[in-house]
């Protein structure tokens, strides 16, 4: 967890569980495809959703105006293109702090 907050949490990947055996019992089962993104890439959580959303260079402001859209001021920007991936703290941050 980068960053905690009321409303979301910003969370980085540092495992990858991508061509693991999976075991019943001692008995292979399968091969893991692990989760997605890679490790280093971050992802936000939504207060009452279990869904972990990727954000990535491409799609940040993309994924933001909709994951944002009821803190009109991050929508606004993101439709913009103006949310840089090096600030992903800071925004979530605003998220929370949004009214």
């Amino acid at each position: 967890v980068s960053h905690e907050g009321a409303k979301a949490s910003l969370l980085q990947k540092v495992s990858d569980a991508t061509g693991k055996v999976i075991y019943n019992g001692s008995e292979a089962a399968g091969i893991s495809s692990g989760t997605e993104g890679k490790p280093g890439d971050f992802f936000v959580r939504k207060k009452g959703d279990n869904n972990l959303h990727l954000l990535s260079k491409l799609t940040l402001n993309t994924t933001a105006a909709t994951l944002f859209a009821d803190c009109s001021a991050l929508a606004d920007a993101a439709k913009a293109g103006k949310l840089d991936i090096t600030d992903l703290e800071n925004i979530v941050a605003r998220y929370n702090g949004c009214n």
